[in-house]
């Protein structure tokens, strides 16, 4: 594990390789944030977080980065509007690809995601994640019914789901599976709902952002944050959400 420097290091990195990517320079207070979330990344997920995409820069290329690494570079495909309050989707056929393998990553039965979404709206559309016949990991973040739908598993022939009512499609809405049984919903960093499930390999897809892979109809929300981490604890969820707000803040994009 890197020192704190280690993780300063990171961030610029980061940072740097947005600039590159014709993105926004980043200011000193946005540096700040970049490398106050990239530590608290690591405190919280340590070498299991695998992707955090900032979605900060602006453009396409930019958005596409993921601060922990040079791996898991998103791949846009079809129409997906970039600006600087994030990604919108065109709700047909645009999303991003992450190219982080479901059945590869999520093996650990133990796995957070989550993204920080800015439109309030209420569509049976998928936010993120990926299904195929009864394994699927995903999120929809308001339904027309009103309700934030998670599934982080399988049971029997069907895709088990958990579904919450909430009162607004924006923030950051998390999905969790702590261990082969409990898997769970978050929302701003609070648990909303929890549930047993039988647990079965992931399928062989690629996690999407803005979509769920191996299924229907794209989100056309605004998202500003995406992650992909292994995480075994609820009692975290607090502080990333914290972290991730402060940052969002000081983009003046908070919701």
């Amino acid at each position: 594990m890197p020192n704190g420097l280690g993780f300063t290091k990171m961030a610029c990195v980061y940072m740097a390789r947005v600039v590159e990517a014709g993105g926004t320079t980043p200011s000193v207070s946005v540096q700040h944030a970049v490398e106050d979330l990239t530590i608290i990344a690591h405190s919280i997920f340590g070498s299991n977080a695998y992707a955090v995409y900032p979605l900060y820069g602006g453009n396409a290329a930019s958005h596409a980065i993921n601060l922990m690494g040079s791996k898991y570079t998103m791949v846009w495909v079809d129409t997906v509007t970039h600006s600087s309050f994030g990604i919108t989707g065109d709700g047909a056929t645009g999303y991003g690809s992450t190219g982080l393998n479901m059945k590869t990553v999520f093996s650990p039965v133990r796995f957070s995601f989550g993204g920080y979404v800015r439109s309030n709206s209420a569509a049976d559309v998928y936010d993120m994640g990926g299904q195929a016949t009864s394994q699927g990991a995903l999120i929809k973040a308001r339904t027309v019914a009103g309700n934030f739908v998670s599934t982080t598993g399988s049971l029997g022939g069907g895709v088990t789901q958990i579904s919450t009512a909430v009162a607004a499609s924006t923030g950051l809405f998390v999905a969790q599976r702590s261990d082969h049984v409990i898997s769970g919903q978050i929302r701003n960093g609070v648990l909303l709902a929890q549930d047993a499930d039988a647990w079965s390999v992931m399928p062989d897809l690629n996690f999407a952002v803005g979509a769920a892979a191996g299924l229907g109809t794209p989100s056309a929300r605004n998202l500003a944050f995406a992650f992909v981490c292994i995480s075994t604890s609820y009692a975290n969820q607090t502080t990333w959400y914290n972290a991730v707000q402060a940052f969002q803040t000081t983009l003046g994009r908070q919701v």
